[in-house]
């Protein structure tokens, strides 16, 4: 096997908004430059816009948090990716490290270990799918 042979990986982002004017201002923005460098790579892209991560328990408990809302980007290479995940990551994480403007919205990665529980959508699911060949 080549050694320049990327395997097909996954990588899930999370973009959480602090108040829903928040994700109101910035989803766009933060979603559009997810898509636009997934497509320039040719990495698959799934998008979960207001994922259900926090439900009313979550909000009793942590009354605080009211108001959060999340959106879950879902990355898997395709065949013609030449990036590793780790380098992909690398990338996503210095684009967002330098928009200081967004700090009332946190972006970053699962670990890997909660892969499983979030695995690539299918294509029927009604979600944003990107990258089809």
């Amino acid at each position: 096997m080549d050694k320049k042979t990327i395997f097909r990986w996954r990588v899930n982002y999370v973009i959480s908004y602090e108040k829903p004017n928040y994700a109101h201002m910035y989803r766009e923005i933060c979603l559009q430059t997810l898509k636009n460098v997934a497509l320039l790579n040719k990495i698959y892209c799934a998008i979960k816009v207001e994922y259900p991560f926090y439900d009313e328990k979550y909000f009793e408990e942590f009354p605080d948090a009211i108001g959060l809302s999340a959106d879950l980007v879902y990355f898997r290479a395709s065949p013609q990716t030449k990036l590793s995940a780790r380098e992909f990551r690398r990338m996503i994480d210095s684009i967002f490290q330098e928009f200081g403007f967004l700090e009332p919205v946190a972006i970053g990665s699962q670990d890997y270990k909660s892969l499983k529980d979030y695995p690539f959508p299918k294509e029927s699911e009604n979600l944003i799918l990107m990258f089809s060949n």
